[in-house]
């Protein structure tokens, strides 16, 4: 999800009904933006979406391997095709830039792949960084989770959801610094959704927040663990400035697919020190 220029809320869901929804501040239902199909400006799985400088509302559809871009007034401008292959998750730079981010592996991955890829206005892939930790290789276990943010400060920030690592890196794909929470075990156990991370995710105080199987970890840009161990049930879904956007699921069950989650908005007012 992400805030448009009019300060609705944009929601994305690729992999359940297919759509995506266009929410009031006030968060009342306004409409479905584009619809699913096969022609200009339609889409079949669009699974993340970010909103550039200009207002503009990018999706990434990906099973068609491309990203549909809507103007500000929510109508269809354009669609870029991405070569060779689309990534789940897109994200925006200060200056606009695409990045993809997608750390999945699979039963048969054997040779470490780069997990964040930079396009250009075209579609083709300029620039790939941040390697998956071979550790990971060794799972016999997938997650497809985004693991990256691009934080107010220029950087991106990367985490593959199975490996406690957070890695700090230029634009340009060099690192920075590599840091993590010295009290918690690196690498999680496979199974389960307690072996997830999500992840990081930037605040505009200049704050990196790790969730955990319920848990919070806070860390400032530099890597220094702020406190941990923080409770939070709800799973995060964006960041923005001081809030954090919060999915709860109020059922349970082999049902829970067809309903529809609850959205909190979750303002970060002081800190713990």
């Amino acid at each position: 999800m992400d805030v448009d220029a009019g300060g609705d809320f944009v929601i994305s869901d690729g992999w359940q009904l297919g759509r995506v929804y266009v929410f009031a501040a006030d968060g009342r239902y306004l409409r479905t933006l584009g619809r699913r199909g096969q022609g200009p400006g339609e889409y079949s799985t669009p699974v993340s979406l970010a909103v550039n400088s200009r207002g503009e509302i990018l999706i990434c559809d990906y099973l068609r391997n491309q990203i549909l871009v809507f103007g500000a007034d929510h109508g269809y401008k354009r669609s870029i095709a991405v070569k060779p292959r689309i990534r789940y998750f897109i994200h925006l730079d200060n200056e606009d830039g695409i990045f993809l981010y997608s750390g999945v592996v699979g039963p048969r991955q054997s040779e470490v792949f780069d997990t964040v890829h930079r396009l250009d206005e075209s579609g083709s892939d300029i620039l790939s960084f941040a390697p998956v930790p071979r550790e990971i290789l060794d799972l016999d276990f997938s997650a497809i989770a985004d693991g990256m943010a691009i934080g107010g400060d220029g950087h991106v920030y990367e985490m593959n959801p199975l490996y406690y690592q957070i890695r700090k890196y230029a634009t340009d794909g060099k690192l920075v610094r590599s840091f993590t929470n010295p009290n918690v075990e690196k690498k999680l156990r496979k199974g389960g959704p307690e072996g997830i991370l999500n992840g990081p995710f930037y605040l505009e105080s200049g704050l990196i927040v790790v969730q955990r199987d319920r848990i919070l970890d806070f860390f400032d840009t530099e890597g220094n663990l702020i406190v941990d161990n923080i409770p939070l049930a709800q799973k995060i879904i964006h960041a923005r400035g001081k809030t954090l956007y919060l999915e709860e699921w109020t059922q349970s069950g082999p049902e829970r697919a067809q309903l529809n989650p609850k959205i909190i908005c979750l303002r970060l007012r002081g800190f713990p020190r």
